[in-house]
């Protein structure tokens, strides 16, 4: 068992067995660690923090909680967290709120006005979780604390109210455990900087990568405070700092049982909220320290193409990527910088897994040069960095083994588990699929590696054993045909470039066409930026020049002299419809794709895709309605991919046929057993007849159609009539299997009854708030025909503008949302006579976006024409004529402006004609 530490080596090397002496062993190890080793020393290294913190940042931070703010800091904390050493979870807290909550915030209030932690608040036990795979020793443990509850609000509250700060104070080289900075940020840099490591530079370039010794647990806390200091936090909040991390006591978990309680000298505890913003925030010295190494006389940096910033380091928490040249001057300023961090934080550096990297074709003599000046050992390409394989020169498919290995170690862990094809689907889907993708967010696979990983996800699907593989019914290709018919979009094409830009640039193409602008000071580009809905002026012209938006804005009005020197006239008159740039910020970026605005992965990679559309079969068939295990079965069935007799003689395999399911002997095929054999037929019969859907003498597939075709009355028996057919194709597979392999004796009435029980429960999942009193088949169909959903109507008509005026109706729609997007919308005065309408077309966009872009183009329209004075309605129940110009538009590329009734499209001009009227009209309303 990997909870139980059987055997460890004590202090000489020698096992200990015994439980006592383990813990025993336990207590010596972590309290030496927690144990001051000697004062830091006392450095100007700390010169290179800035105050960067304001009055007002000081302020936001040390200001008493409101009740509401620890409300919320409670109430989003994991219930399913493990619990400290006094054994109360978040959920204690929440369901207990009403009557604990007052005492909860009286205490955070003591805190914030500086009342000392009791020990009962800041005793944490300690867990050890092993670093390798067979840990021999506690050194090979990383302590992980189990802080109480009450202790968790605390550096909650504080480390939420420190994150919005932390941008503004820790550089950009790092990038864990701060607002808008991913891992992937780190990795992308590295491999764009390692791919240039053959460029020539004095000396060569080298990467330096740093393993530090037990990071967390060696921080030194006068110097964290220092740091603190420097950067100017107000001392109330240094205060808090020091009273939540300087008066911890330990309890070591060692197999179930607690063992000793001592007080630490240093460290910062894992599992604590605060604690990663407190050490990248000690961590930000040797960071500052680093960067400041170009004003150093004789530093020679890494390679970087003219133009862009030098790197000299990236680091994520402890994990930190040194960048310079191998000159003697550069890496002994880097060994200075590093062994003055060491003696101010107390952080060592192990020397023993820290390595250097170079390029293949260094000489011996440069490494071991590069060996004696910095006291690392070479290791060649690929690492791991971040978890992710770090390399120079052509990817290899060797270079990504290790996903391949962590997916085949996944599936041989369900090796001794029973799982239907629906949940093997469901691990597919959600989580072998899953494993990839932050490997895919970062680096571009060879396709061999896909190949490798789609032959493990079939072979687990189909089932394999020690001695192969087994048939596979359908092509892994087949299977996932709806989610992308050509190969995967993160494969590198061609180019160029390194391999980041080129996926970059493959991306770009698809992806800048979706990209829009909102015009507010003009600071987007004329030429290239999408700013006015139709796509980049660059892409309708042969030859384009480098302006602003603003550049072609006199006092507040579009310059038409300037522009018309560059475009066509009709490209002018599509500006000067778009208003002139207004105000002081700069323009606004938008993802068009999303409602809000704001860029998201799901939907980039829906237009990167190649995505089928789905059939009505496969609709029918992959119901959330029909369990997984049956819609796959269902597939096999439809395909004809069963192993059936006939089947088996398809590929090879002969033998004697013999359908067990009939009296008298028939050859096995798919039609015999689930369409004209008698157990068939007497299962068809006993449904069939009491819903009148036709079955003798038709192929099952034709059954299962005419089900699904036949009459409904409501949405209950639109949902029987969905599933029937399937379970009882499901429940003759299962009769002929067990039949078939267990020589049993089933007759139809039993089939008959197990679809009815699972018709039933399905029924029951699906209506929750239904309740249905028959058991029988024939009882149950005949209560669910006398239900009616609910139906509401109501006369609509449209309403007239106010006082006389006129009324801007609109609308908008799109075929898919996403999809195809159209917008309509029609100007009338109050005695209903056509002034203007128009219908036009807004791409691919959802119906939420055509609806504000409808409404947007109408407004527009009616002040060119000189009408300022309108009222306006959108989206309505009467709004027939703008719905139905809406969907015009959705039909046709152009735009298309009507000045009168006769100009309408012909449903239009109905619909127009009646509301003038004032007819009503009656609308469903569910």
């Amino acid at each position: 068992m990997q909870a139980v530490i059987h055997r460890v080596h004590d202090a000489n090397q020698e096992w200990v067995t015994e439980e006592a002496r383990i813990g025993a062993e336990a207590i010596k190890y972590f309290s030496s660690l927690f144990s001051m080793e000697e004062a830091p020393a006392n450095s100007e290294v700390l010169g290179v923090i800035p105050k960067l913190l304001s009055e007002d940042d000081n302020e936001q931070l040390q200001n008493i909680p409101s009740f509401e703010e620890v409300r919320q800091v409670v109430f989003a904390m994991d219930g399913d967290s493990a619990a400290g050493p006094n054994g109360f979870t978040s959920k204690f807290f929440t369901s207990s709120w009403d009557i604990i909550g007052r005492d909860v915030y009286r205490a955070v209030q003591s805190f914030f006005c500086g009342e000392e932690l009791p020990r009962r608040v800041t005793a944490t036990s300690i867990v050890l979780l092993a670093k390798v795979a067979r840990p021999k020793c506690f050194f090979e443990f990383r302590p992980i604390s189990l802080c109480n509850f009450v202790n968790k609000i605390f550096s909650k509250i504080l480390a939420a109210r420190l994150a919005p700060i932390l941008p503004k104070i820790i550089s950009a080289n790092q990038s864990g455990f701060v607002w808008g900075r991913l891992i992937s940020d780190n990795y992308l840099l590295a491999q764009e900087l390692i791919s240039n490591m053959v460029s020539k530079v004095r000396g060569g370039n080298v990467a330096l990568k740093l393993d530090m010794m037990k990071a967390y647990d060696r921080v030194v806390w006068p110097f964290l405070i220092n740091v603190l200091r420097a950067f100017g936090f107000g001392k109330q909040r240094i205060d808090m700092v020091w009273r939540l991390i300087s008066n911890v006591w330990f309890s070591v978990v060692d197999n179930g049982a607690l063992f000793g309680f001592f007080k630490s000298a240093r460290g910062l505890r894992q599992g604590d909220l605060l604690s990663p913003a407190l050490f990248i925030i000690g961590v930000e010295v040797l960071s500052r320290s680093l960067n400041s190494l170009p004003y150093f006389r004789g530093f020679q940096g890494f390679f970087v193409p003219r133009g862009c910033p030098l790197v000299t380091h990236l680091g994520y928490a402890d994990d930190v990527l040194v960048f310079s040249s191998a000159t003697v001057r550069s890496l002994k300023l880097v060994k200075w910088v590093l062994t003055t961090y060491e003696a101010v934080s107390g952080q060592r550096i192990n020397a023993g897994k820290s390595c250097f990297l170079v390029h293949l074709k260094v000489c011996l003599s440069t490494k071991m040069a590069i060996q004696r000046l910095t006291g690392f050992m070479y290791k060649p390409f690929p690492i791991k960095y971040l978890g992710f394989p770090l390399y120079c020169g052509h990817r290899k498919k060797e270079y990504f083994g290790g996903l391949c290995q962590a997916v085949l170690l996944r599936i041989q862990s369900w090796q001794n588990r029973v799982l239907s094809q629906g949940g093997k689907i469901v691990l597919l889907k959600h989580v072998l699929s899953s494993m990839p993708i932050h490997l895919l967010m970062v680096a571009s696979l060879p396709k061999a590696i896909f190949l490798e990983l789609e032959g493990m996800f079939a072979n687990f699907l189909w089932g394999a054993s020690e001695g192969g593989s087994k048939y596979h019914w359908i092509r892994w290709q087949d299977l996932c045909a709806k989610f992308c018919r050509a190969v995967h979009p993160n494969l590198v094409f061609d180019g160029k470039g390194s391999e980041v830009w080129r996926r970059m640039v493959k991306v770009r193409n698809i992806a800048e066409r979706h990209i829009g602008w909102i015009v507010r000071s003009g600071s987007s580009n004329f030429w290239f930026d999408n700013w006015f809905g139709s796509g980049g002026l660059s892409d309708r012209l042969d030859s384009v020049s480098d302006h602003k938006i603003v550049d072609f804005v006199q006092h507040a009005t579009w310059d038409v002299q300037s522009i018309a020197q560059w475009v066509l006239s009709e490209i002018v008159a599509e500006i000067v419809r778009v208003d002139p740039p207004a105000g002081q910020l700069p323009d606004l970026m938008i993802w068009r794709p999303e409602h809000s605005g704001y860029f998201k992965i799901k939907s980039a990679f829906n237009l990167v895709r190649h995505q089928s559309s789905s059939s009505l079969l496969f609709k029918r068939i992959w119901h959330r309605g029909v369990p997984l295990r049956i819609s796959f079965f269902l597939l096999r069935l439809l395909r004809d991919r069963l192993s059936l007799d006939c089947t088996l003689w398809k590929l090879g395999i002969h033998g004697p046929s013999r359908c067990v399911c009939c009296s008298s002997p028939e050859v096995e095929t798919a039609e015999h057993v689930f369409a004209a054999g008698d157990m068939a037929q007497q299962v068809w019969h006993c449904f069939g007849d009491t819903v009148r859907v036709a079955w003798t003498g038709l192929a099952f597939r034709v059954c299962i159609a005419a089900w699904w075709q036949g009459k409904r009355g409501n949405k209950f028996l639109e949902f029987i009539h969905h599933v029937t057919p399937l379970l009882i194709c499901w429940h003759i597979w299962k009769v002929r299997n067990g039949m078939k392999y267990d020589g049993k004796k089933i007759e139809g009435v039993q089939l008959c009854h197990g679809v009815v029980v699972d018709l039933l429960e399905l029924f029951r999942v699906q209506f929750p708030e239904c309740r249905v009193s028959s058991l029988s088949w024939v009882e149950f169909y005949l209560e669910v025909s006398n239900w009616n959903a609910a139906r509401s109507y109501m006369l609509v008509k449209w309403v007239r503008p106010s006082h006389g005026g006129l009324k801007l109706n609109t609308d908008g729609c799109s075929k898919g949302n996403s999809g195809e997007s159209g917008g309509g919308g029609v100007l009338r005065e109050a005695s209903g006579r056509l002034v203007l309408a128009f219908s036009c077309n807004f791409g691919i966009a959802s119906s939420m976006q055509a609806e504000a872009w409808a409404l947007l183009f109408g407004v527009r329209l009616c002040l060119q024409q000189g009408f300022d004075s309108f009222d306006v309605e959108l989206d309505s129940l009467a709004n027939q004529v703008a719905d139905i110009l809406a969907n015009e538009g959705c039909r046709h590329d152009r735009e298309e402006i009507y000045l009168a009734a006769s100009a309408l499209p012909q449903i239009a001009r109905g619909a127009f004609h009646l509301d003038r009227l004032g007819v009503a009209s009656l609308r469903r309303l569910r």
